[in-house]
């Protein structure tokens, strides 16, 4: 396609009604009630914007709409906020949710709501005066982000993070993936926090490096770069971490696992290999045929059970690869010639966030999330990380397809990774190949989004 009809093309994606494609966690207004759905307005994802008819799926409408001055009620009226798991576009033009609970009955002036963040869960290990855990959220200004080549470029970009957030997170993939936080310090003056003066303490900051470590900057900077992004912490409400990690603690005693509402904590957790295997092996490309063939999924089953330790072969019987432990399986891997990666173990998820004012002050806290996948991702959405998102989205099946396919599989698998173009993050590229080719649009969170139709935990 030439670029002038792939420009044309690409106005014609952008005006084309947006229709969702597979499930999508949302947050919704709520516009008026029917018998059977709600009149919503999305306000998250990949139909933001558009008003459907929603099915909540786990309750009545009436649940809903029937005042009720209760606590516990679903009650939310006009205007209010829903939470909507595993939301799916249904044949008769109605969207359908797996589960859907209030989420702000009353949003006002003391709510604010964040869509569509790149968020980092931040347990500090510390408590309060009040002897409450200190739990923050890191969230990411994405469009912010700025690749830098220069000292005098990563100065200036540390200063512009520090004036608009405080906070930079500065990214290394010159050897891999490597990150580093720095923080605007400040002092408590009577009353006020008054905070260094961005700009002198960016330039104090490279100031104050010795000559080797900015030759080895000056080298990275020249070849490969780095990339800064500012990030906002937000405290998590110091009642809403005391009352999840009681929560957590309550079900560890019985072997259960904690449904957490408020800010799910679950939801950054990296997928286990397991739940990584498994989700490639369910996984299907545009046609609707698995990218491993059954008779290779068979095959790599057969091939564990043969030479897995005891225990690990009991893990797999319970629970499918699921309940195999990672050590077991990078073994397994491992003993075919396919070494697993390591992946970062902090990791990104995107989700919305209720943001509530303090009581008697002009701050916020976070009082509630709702995250859009089941599991964090080690590299977050940024140009720089393209091609280790690509890489981690195909790892499991083009290790499958090592262990147990034809060389041509293997070179069809890597074929698979889309093209790069270094002036255009992956996620685009992913959705513009769609839209050329079905007028989908497509995320690479989709490959690692839901391994199961269970709400999230």
């Amino acid at each position: 396609m030439s670029n002038a009809l792939k420009a044309l093309s690409a106005s014609m994606n952008k005006n084309r009604p947006k229709v969702l494609r597979g499930s999508s966690n949302m947050v919704v207004e709520v516009l008026g009630y029917g018998d059977k759905t709600i009149s919503a307005k999305v306000l998250n994802g990949p139909i933001i914007g558009q008003t459907i008819e929603l099915d909540p799926g786990n309750k009545k409408v009436a649940d809903f709409s029937t005042p009720s001055k209760a606590q516990t009620s679903s009650y939310t009226p006009v205007g209010g906020i829903l939470r909507a798991e595993n939301v799916s576009l249904q044949k008769d033009g109605t969207y359908k949710s797996n589960w859907t609970n209030a989420w702000i009955k009353t949003p006002g002036e003391d709510n604010q709501i964040l869509v569509d963040q790149s968020v980092s869960y931040h347990n500090t290990g510390r408590t309060n005066k009040s002897e409450k855990p200190i739990v923050q959220l890191r969230t990411m200004d994405e469009k912010s982000a700025v690749k830098v080549g220069s000292l005098e470029q990563l100065e200036a970009a540390l200063a512009s993070a520090f004036e608009n957030t405080r906070s930079a997170l500065v990214i290394d993939t010159s050897e891999g993936y490597a990150t580093a936080p720095y923080y605007l310090p400040g002092k408590r003056d009577g009353d006020d926090y008054v905070f260094e003066d961005p700009k002198a303490f960016a330039a104090k900051l490279i100031a104050d490096m010795d000559a080797d470590a900015k030759e080895i900057f000056a080298e990275i900077l020249s070849t490969s770069g780095l990339t800064v992004v500012p990030v906002r912490n937000i405290t998590v409400g110091p009642t809403t971490a005391e009352e999840t990690q009681k929560a957590i603690d309550k079900a560890a005693e019985s072997g259960a696992r904690a449904r957490i509402m408020s800010v799910n904590p679950f939801a950054y957790d990296a997928p286990t290999l397991g739940a990584r295997l498994s989700g490639a092996l369910a996984r299907k490309d545009r046609d609707g045929k698995l990218e491993i063939p059954a008779e290779y999924a068979d095959r790599l089953k057969e091939g564990f059970l043969a030479t897995a330790p005891e225990s690990a072969k009991a893990a797999f019987h319970a629970d499918g690869w699921r309940g195999v432990s990672d050590t077991d399986l990078r073994d397994f891997f491992k003993s075919r010639g396919v070494e697993m990666k390591v992946h970062p173990s902090d990791t990104w998820n995107v989700a919305s966030i209720h943001l509530q004012k303090f009581d008697g002050g002009d701050n916020f806290f976070a009082a509630k999330t709702f995250e859009q996948n089941r599991y964090g991702n080690p590299y977050p959405r940024l140009e720089c990380c393209s091609e280790l998102r690509a890489a981690y989205a195909t790892e499991l099946t083009e290790a499958v397809i090592a262990v147990v396919g034809a060389p041509s599989l293997v070179a069809k698998a890597e074929e698979k990774a889309p093209a790069l173009d270094d002036d255009k993050p992956v996620d685009q590229q992913i959705a513009a190949e769609a839209q050329e080719v079905s007028g989908e649009t497509a995320d690479i969170d989709e490959l690692l989004n839901q391994f199961g139709d269970e709400p999230i935990a």
